[in-house]
């Protein structure tokens, strides 16, 4: 079912932009330092895509989700995550009202979105009525939903092609901010830009392992417009030497996070991607695979000493930190056989081991049980399902980033899995369900609709 909203009307934008004004006034009220509010960074990008109407804003807005929760918290001197979420579910609604409700608005119609949306609800039902730890647990549960929304995000604003790419713009422009705070940090002006975290490079106090997850996405993002771009390259020679230079920017600032997850989680990525383009033609995988390998060593050449070692190195404190992991996770299995069905509660193995598994699948079996991960293993089942489907899809270098995207994500949540900050497995499953949603079957393929 399909139903189509007019056009909203003048009087409906200026409403909308004069509320985010009030929320900007509302924001710098709490901040005695503005210059060093990011949060006002925030809005300001907020105000800007409200009067422009921008899809690729609006991702950009979403995406800001971890700053701005940083941000609140240098701003108050502590989180207060009332004022945080009021402010950013506010702010969501706003855009999507005052940009979103104008155009053609679908409700999702395939099976994945039911799902996920029971998930929700089960997620919901263990905070209240199974874990001991209702506060952690409803913590954990708000960053979840911020989850959903993306995945929604991209449902909502997918209706055509050139929508796709404003979107996966959305993802690169993330990418250029974080690059251009991470040079101005890397410049030595850490008390302004950002810090390090236990001797590893962050930017805008973020953790540095999710800095490079976002440069890992934004990397994928901006492939998409270089092969793009290389079709007619004697005329796109500038925005492809452009595009190069921030890729290896952007690599070079991954490395120095000495987060292993999400530099293996891109090479994985690509090499699924391009197992799948070549057709599993081994000649080709090899000398794919000896391309990217000869890249990041020779990124790796240039980094510092001591990020070098922690990458090559598994050593903390006698014991390797791949062996702590293991452990983890066969603890979480423990908690699982202890609680098979509805698991020990949302947020339970954090508290009682203070640590989290490092594998979303573990940690759903542990804290939610047989229901919690049959349910997340069905809408992972289904987005598969749908890509099998999307090989048909005219728009192949689409369907090859949906891929680069989704396995990229698959591998992140294997090795440094939490189910509350992993935004982008959910965003690309909304990716794939939007391109499955907005591509029309032929005759012949009526079975694509679900």
């Amino acid at each position: 079912m399909e139903i189509s909203v007019k056009r909203s009307n003048s009087g409906l934008f200026l409403a909308t932009l004069l509320s985010t004004v009030v929320i900007i006034a509302i924001v710098m009220g709490f901040t005695h330092f503005p210059i060093h509010s990011y949060t006002l960074l925030f809005y300001a990008a907020l105000a800007l895509f409200t009067i422009f109407r921008s899809r690729t804003g609006i991702v950009f807005i979403i995406l800001s989700f971890p700053i701005v929760s940083k941000s609140f918290a240098s701003i108050t001197g502590t989180y207060h995550s009332s004022l945080h979420y009021a402010c950013f579910y506010s702010t969501i609604f706003l855009i999507f009202y005052g940009n979103i409700i104008g155009y053609e608005l679908r409700f999702p119609r395939l099976l994945q979105d039911k799902v996920l949306l029971l998930f929700l609800v089960y997620l919901f039902f263990s905070t209240r009525f199974i874990t001991s730890e209702r506060i952690y647990a409803a913590e954990k549960f708000k960053y979840f939903i911020n989850n959903i929304i993306l995945f929604y995000v991209p449902i909502l604003l997918v209706k055509k092609e050139r929508d796709f790419e404003e979107v996966i713009k959305g993802v690169a422009v993330f990418g250029l901010f974080f690059t251009g705070y991470a040079l101005l940090s890397h410049l030595g002006f850490e008390q302004f830009y950002g810090n390090s975290v236990a001797n590893r490079f962050s930017t805008l106090d973020v953790n540095p392992i999710w800095v490079g997850r976002y440069l890992t996405y934004s990397i994928l993002a901006e492939l998409y417009f270089l092969l793009k771009l290389a079709r007619n390259a004697s005329e796109n020679i500038g925005k492809i030497a452009l595009l190069v230079v921030l890729i290896i920017f952007q690599l070079y600032f991954s490395f120095l996070t000495a987060s292993r997850g999400p530099l293996l989680a891109l090479i994985l990525g690509i090499v699924v991607t391009i197992l799948v383009a070549i057709r599993f033609r081994i000649t080709h995988l090899i000398i794919s695979a000896l391309i990217i390998l000869i890249i990041f060593f020779a990124v790796l050449y240039f980094i510092p000493s001591e990020i070098e070692e922690r990458l090559l190195s598994q050593d903390q404190r006698s014991m390797t930190t791949s062996y702590l992991r293991i452990m983890a996770n066969i603890n979480a299995l423990e908690m699982f056989w202890d609680n098979k069905i509805f698991g020990a509660g949302l947020g339970a193995f954090n508290i009682y081991y203070l640590k989290y598994p490092h594998n979303l699948f573990t940690e759903v079996m542990a804290e939610l049980g047989l229901i919690g991960i049959t349910l997340f293993l069905t809408t992972l089942i289904l987005a598969v399902i749908y890509l099998f489907r999307l090989s048909r899809y005219p728009n192949k270098l689409c369907f090859y980033l949906l891929i680069a995207f989704f396995s990229t994500a698959l591998v992140n949540i294997n090795l440094s899995g939490h189910i509350g900050t992993n935004y982008y497995l959910f965003f690309s499953l909304g990716l794939i369900y939007s391109v499955m949603h907005s591509y029309h079957p032929t005759s012949k393929d009526t079975d694509l609709a679900l």
